[in-house]
């Protein structure tokens, strides 16, 4: 039976790989170099910073209120995306008077792509709360001495839980937006197989990193057509080089474990558009009724990505809980 489901395998890895040969011959002209002109690598934001943590580079963005912040936030995005998926929202946030960070997760974005780092939960905690650690300092705003409240789309949702439930003491609260736990990663034992990778490999360059690709994905995702603006910035990190091994590195090293929302102490704020066709609401809702005192809100009309559509809902929901929460904690 093993020999007989390797061969399918292989059969499936061929076919898909003939399928996008032929693809090849039609797709539009690459945009990287387009791209590169808009999202420089070298400081592809204005708020662009680099570090470097476990001989890794990590890009993350901080912006700073003028005056004396009301709080910190750190924004964590979901599989694919990168420190652009916030780009609607933050704005807003600094407006409110928030001290905001954004990272590339290791392997995403414009962070290095990482082809040999083992994504699971301790290693990527490790990275993670280095890059916070330097920034809790009077000379970045973030005060040492306040906790961070930890806002996640998706996969970056599932994350925060990570974060919560390893460092209790720094998380004042964790927001999940469209986060159903262990349903946010690619993984599995097929990644680990040649033919699968190549194949999966080819799809990914010919196939969906490419904007015709993007599109449509965030067509799907949005509930209506994207602007090309927002293609583009999706886009751009995902045509550079290996971005596509970095995605199946992570598909195949991020592991099974599942963070346990039951062992977060911080209060917990689910988030959902009521048009989401990518991540069921009733799933969401048994999550929160599950966890003792936390929230869960609708935005009308959005669909899997409210930071994208519907920033100024989200902006007053986020901020109305951060402020109850602030109070039951005086």
């Amino acid at each position: 039976m093993e020999r007989i489901a390797r061969a399918l395998l292989v059969l499936l890895g061929l076919l898909i790989v003939g399928t996008v040969m032929v693809s090849c011959a039609t797709r539009q002209e690459a945009p990287e170099d387009r791209l590169a002109l808009i999202y420089p690598e070298e400081r592809p934001f204005p708020e662009s910073r680099f570090t470097s943590i476990s001989g890794l580079s990590i890009h993350y963005r901080v912006w700073q209120p003028d005056g004396e912040p009301v709080g910190k936030i750190l924004l964590l995005h979901g599989l694919g995306g990168s420190t652009y998926s916030f780009d609607r929202l933050v704005p807003l946030l600094v407006a409110d008077g928030y001290a905001v960070a954004a990272i590339d997760l290791p392997g995403f974005g414009y962070s290095d792509p990482a082809l040999k780092f083992e994504h699971t939960a301790q290693n990527r905690l490790g990275l993670v709360w280095t890059l916070i650690d330097r920034l809790d300092t009077d000379d970045n705003q973030f005060n040492p001495l306040s906790r961070w409240y930890v806002v996640g789309h998706q996969m970056g949702g599932e994350f925060a839980v990570w974060m919560a439930g390893d460092r209790p003491g720094r998380v004042a609260g964790v927001v999940l937006i469209a986060t159903v736990l262990g349903q946010n990663r690619p993984g599995g034992r097929m990644a680990w197989f040649p033919p699968v990778r190549w194949a999966l490999r080819a799809w990914l360059n010919n196939s969906l990193y490419t904007p015709d690709g993007v599109r449509e994905l965030l067509e799907d995702a949005y509930g209506r057509p994207p602007t090309e603006e927002a293609v583009d910035g999706y886009l751009a990190p995902l045509v550079r080089d290996d971005a596509q091994k970095a995605l199946i590195n992570f598909a195949k090293t991020v592991g099974p474990e599942i963070p346990d929302l039951a062992a977060v102490d911080a209060p917990v704020l689910f988030v959902w558009g009521s048009e989401d066709s990518w991540r069921s609401m009733e799933d969401g809702q048994l999550q929160a009724d599950g966890k003792p005192g936390s929230r869960f809100e609708i935005i009308e009309g959005a669909g899997h990505v409210p930071t994208d559509t519907h920033a100024e809902q989200f902006l007053r929901i986020l901020t109305r809980w951060i402020a109850a929460v602030a109070s039951s904690q005086l």
